[in-house]
C-alpha cells in the first residue's frame, strides 16, 4: 500500500507566503492569522485544485477544481 505525503498549501496575506504541509494544519493557520486582520487571507494547494479564503476567522470562499485544467 502507497503511503501519500499530505499536500503542501501556500497561505498568502498580503506580501506574505507561507508553506504548510497538511491541510488541517493550514486551515488552523490561516483561521489563526486572518482572525489578527480585516484582509482576507489565501490558502491555495500546491496543485491548483483547492483554493480557500478566510476573512476575520472564518471562511469566506471554497473552491474545488474536479476537472484537470491542462
Amino acid at each position: 500500500m502507497k503511503v501519500q505525503m499530505p499536500h503542501e498549501y501556500q497561505i498568502k496575506n498580503g506580501q506574505t507566503v507561507e508553506t504548510i504541509a497538511g491541510r488541517a494544519e493550514a486551515i488552523a493557520k490561516a483561521k489563526e492569522v486572518s482572525a489578527r486582520t480585516w484582509r482576507p487571507v489565501g490558502v491555495e494547494r500546491n496543485d491548483g485544485r483547492v483554493k480557500m479564503q478566510f476573512r476575520r476567522g472564518s471562511l469566506l470562499i471554497y473552491r474545488y477544481d474536479t476537472h484537470d485544467r491542462r
